[in-house]
């Protein structure tokens, strides 16, 4: 527990560091400060709300999606998380009129998640 507590606090700072120091792929000032404030209100706003988290594989989950969106930004330069694509056989067309997800589908949503989304709850699929 220890270990893993040095790790998520040395992640935190690592995504800290990485909030002061990002430049912007446009290169203007302006946005550089918009994904700066992102990249800090984004960790600040994850952190808290996992921080509760006592069962240590959802912490090693919640280290390596951290991990992961760190590695993203940095190799596309774009803070934000990138969006997911379901293949169009997995969500197959509703017969029924109805607009909500049958619950083949909100498994193939929530199995084709990928980790660095792990913190985001979407209200459809999760159901």
């Amino acid at each position: 527990m220890a270990s893993q507590k040095s790790r998520v606090l040395s992640l935190f700072r690592k995504i800290l560091q990485l909030s002061r120091t990002w430049e912007a792929m446009s290169g203007k000032r302006e946005d550089t400060l918009i994904e700066r404030e992102y990249i800090f209100n984004e960790a600040h706003k994850l952190f808290k709300q996992n921080k509760e988290i006592k069962n240590t594989s959802e912490i090693e989950d919640h280290i390596k999606e951290g991990e992961v969106r760190i590695e993203l930004a940095l190799h596309y330069r774009i803070p934000y998380p990138r969006q997911v694509h379901l293949q169009q056989s997995s969500l197959p067309p509703r017969e029924d009129g109805y607009r909500g997800f049958k619950a083949s589908q909100r498994r193939a949503a929530k199995l084709s998640r990928p980790i660095y989304l792990k913190s985001y709850r979407d209200k459809d699929v999760d159901k």
